[in-house]
């Protein structure tokens, strides 16, 4: 009768000295593992919005460039006083629409906010409230320069 008592008593310590620990010790090290993974996602996460703002910086300035070389053009400077080149600045603008995917119409304001030429032709219809906001928006933005 002593020996299941024995038994039991030794498998009582065991669990108490050694697996008991042991559990706990996992316990720990997996709650390490998983802080340790959610701070490795932030950072990820932070360097990969930092990589994206910087990708929309450089294709914002490059579409201001772009934009700034079109509106240089003779053609599209001199549509609003002269209707001359209209058929040469429709295909200009058609032209920096196919080529800047993230541009989806593009147009030419006269001095009061009035659309003389745009692409595509549904652009035409924009609101002159909006066209003039844009409009002033562009002259407070080159009188900052």
């Amino acid at each position: 009768m002593n020996s299941p008592r024995f038994s039991q008593a030794l498998f009582a310590s065991v669990l108490l000295l050694v697996i008991i620990p042991l559990l706990v010790l996992a316990g720990l090290m997996i709650g390490r593992f998983y802080l340790n993974s959610i701070e490795q996602a932030k950072t990820s996460l932070q360097w990969q919005a930092r990589n994206n703002a910087a990708s929309l910086e450089q294709l914002i300035f490059k579409l201001e460039k772009n934009s700034q070389l079109l509106s240089s053009t003779k053609a599209i400077a001199e549509l609003p006083d002269t209707v001359v080149y209209s058929q040469f600045a429709l295909v200009q603008l058609q032209q920096f629409v196919t080529d800047n995917p993230q541009i989806i119409a593009s147009i030419v304001l006269d001095n009061q906010g009035f659309i003389v030429e745009g692409y595509p032709i549904t652009s035409l219809t924009l609101n002159y409230a909006l066209t003039k906001s844009i409009l002033d928006s562009a002259q407070i933005l080159e009188q900052s320069k």
